[in-house]
């Protein structure tokens, strides 16, 4: 009886030093802090104000919805995200034709692999979407990415 109440006063603390390490770290051990940056090199600077969507390539529900954030004035955005593979979707506003890096291209990319560039028409001005597909987030480790939003020409 005596061997059984310390066994159970020891599973109980341990339950309980599991709970407070949960409670103290004040996230989900099964998410993964993937950090980024959105610039522009031909100007070298960082976009402020941007956009980033990141859409779970693995969720097909219509309920599943991209999780969003804004860059800050570094250009940067932190996302807590279960591992798998996401489409990361950078879109960026423009008063003025001039000031987009993308204006000339029909079927533009950037230096990313897997990436895509749209520029069209929006409300009072333009937008520019960057789109790159197929990023994988490995569980175990923070990620961090930086995505550059000018354009190359693309190979055919």
């Amino acid at each position: 009886m005596r061997n059984t109440n310390i066994f159970c006063r020891l599973v109980l603390l341990m339950v309980l030093i599991g709970l407070s390490s949960t409670v103290m770290r004040g996230k989900d051990s099964s998410t993964v802090t993937f950090n980024g940056r959105v610039v522009r090199s031909d100007m070298i600077q960082p976009v402020a104000d941007a956009l980033v969507s990141l859409i779970d390539e693995e969720k097909k529900s219509a309920e599943d919805k991209p999780v969003e954030m804004r860059t800050n004035k570094n250009g940067e955005f932190t996302f807590e995200v279960a591992p798998g593979k996401y489409t990361i979707q950078v879109k960026i506003w423009y008063k003025r034709p001039e000031q987009i890096p993308c204006h000339d291209q029909l079927a533009g990319v950037t230096l990313d692999k897997g990436s895509s560039v749209i520029v069209m028409p929006d409300r009072d001005g333009t937008l520019q979407r960057v789109i790159l597909s197929g990023f994988k987030i490995k569980a175990g480790k923070p990620v961090s990415r930086e995505i550059d939003i000018v354009c190359k020409r693309p190979e055919f």
